[in-house]
């Protein structure tokens, strides 16, 4: 897949109906609806829905992004996007489906969650626990999408995105490969170096000390052996958000453990590193590339 000059954003990723295309004929159906919605700072020749789909009962909001015109009998590589934020804050925004946009028009199929409890969803979200099904079911929706191969997919998460993605992993999704963006890795590290969001943490998950066994499932630092997919990870030297000292733990139990993966760390990169964006994105097109050949 040929490298692209993306459309830059400012990418806080504060990772935030018009006509009506059915969904696939299987009995029990992950997909509830796809709404073709008019969004305006798009890249051309992408087609952007709303999904409603299915997970554990659950009706929750994702979108689709796809080429507007795939040839008959063609499949694409489906990309997994694990947003970032939590709740209301870091919802996918219109601004989100643009950058999205921008891997539709190279010839992905892209897939992405509200998560449940969010922007229309159903259910309550928990940071990493039951909603992580949210992302392995979406698995179920490329199955059924006639113009998705499920069998050529990778994922990409963002923040606690990337927790989500380290969670696909250890739940063995069929993917080819995993980047992650300044990731959390360590979910009891981020709740004792960040004050502010301890009442979050706290309402969807509990407190670090009496729900320790929760705070550690949730962290891969805890469970390197089960990163068995080849692994991009990027984080900026200077990530306010979540503390470089993380994934450089991370970086150093994948070294010991053998695993397949690479780290970069931008000298001066914040959270999102805005500051290296087109680089960092062509480290992701190239592995992402490599892998699913």
């Amino acid at each position: 897949m040929k490298k692209i000059s993306l459309i830059i954003l400012i990418f806080t990723i504060s990772i935030n109906i018009i006509a009506c295309s059915p969904a696939s004929s299987d009995k029990q159906k992950s997909i509830k609806s796809i709404d073709l919605l008019n969004i305006q700072n798009k890249a051309n020749g992408v087609e952007i829905n709303r999904l409603e789909y299915d997970s554990d009962g659950l009706n929750v909001v994702g979108f689709i992004l796809k080429p507007e015109e795939v040839a008959a009998d063609t499949k694409l590589p489906v990309l997994i996007f694990n947003r970032g934020g939590n709740q209301n804050d870091g919802m996918i925004t219109t601004e989100t489906l643009g950058y999205l946009s921008n891997w539709a028009s190279q010839g992905y199929v892209v897939l992405a969650s509200q998560y449940r409890g969010n922007g229309g969803s159903e259910g309550k979200e928990e940071f990493g626990g039951s909603d992580v099904n949210d992302v392995l079911n979406l698995m179920n929706v490329a199955k059924e999408l006639d113009y998705a191969d499920e069998d050529h997919t990778v994922m990409l998460g963002l923040s606690r995105g990337g927790l989500m993605s380290y969670l696909g992993m250890k739940n063995n999704m069929n993917v080819k490969a995993v980047a992650v963006i300044g990731g959390i890795s360590d979910l009891s590290n981020f709740y004792h170096s960040r004050k502010d969001v301890r009442p979050m943490l706290e309402d969807l998950v509990g407190n670090s000390v009496d729900n320790s066994d929760a705070y550690a499932e949730r962290s891969a630092v805890n469970w390197v052996n089960e990163l068995d997919l080849p692994l991009l990870i990027l984080h900026g030297e200077k990530d306010q958000r979540v503390p470089v000292t993380q994934v450089r733990e991370l970086a150093k139990e994948l070294k010991e453990e053998n695993k397949t993966y690479k780290y970069i760390e931008y000298p001066g990169g914040d959270h999102t590193l805005s500051t290296h964006f087109e680089e960092a994105h062509e480290e992701i097109f190239k592995w992402f590339d490599q892998h699913l050949k």
